[in-house]
């Protein structure tokens, strides 16, 4: 068997890195929250666009079918319709970053625990749990 080894790691520099990376998975994750909303916001806008052009017959109809529900008592009509591509902007749709899977409250839970520590060090048991966070 080898050889067990005991590794000394400083708590203030494991806390400060687990600060950072912390911060950075937040800000991801408000980033991306905030990109995802503008998104939504650009499709409401185009939707209604697109009901703007279907009214002012800009547009040419490939293919329409209807369907009667007797229970409700309403139509169901579906179109396929082709617009003009000038009438969408591109849209770039956010990735997720690098830090989009970390457990953000878990990590803020960890360093709650570790600034309520006296100790200079850390074990290297706790260090080898933190470590998937570093």
């Amino acid at each position: 068997m080898g050889k067990q080894v005991a590794v000394k790691v400083s708590r203030v520099k494991l806390l400060e890195k687990l600060k950072q990376t912390h911060l950075k998975a937040t800000n991801e994750a408000l980033a991306y929250q905030i990109a995802c909303e503008n998104i939504d916001k650009l499709e409401e806008k185009q939707n209604a666009n697109v009901i703007k052009q279907l009214s002012k017959a800009d547009v040419s109809i490939r293919n329409t079918t209807s369907r009667y529900e007797r229970e409700r008592n309403i139509v169901e009509f579906s179109i396929t319709a082709t617009f003009p591509s000038s009438m969408f902007p591109k849209v770039e749709y956010p990735t997720r970053g690098e830090n989009y899977y970390v457990n953000t409250d878990e990590l803020a839970n960890i360093i709650k625990l570790l600034e309520l520590s006296d100790e200079e060090n850390v074990s290297t048991s706790t260090y080898g749990n933190v470590a998937r966070f570093l």
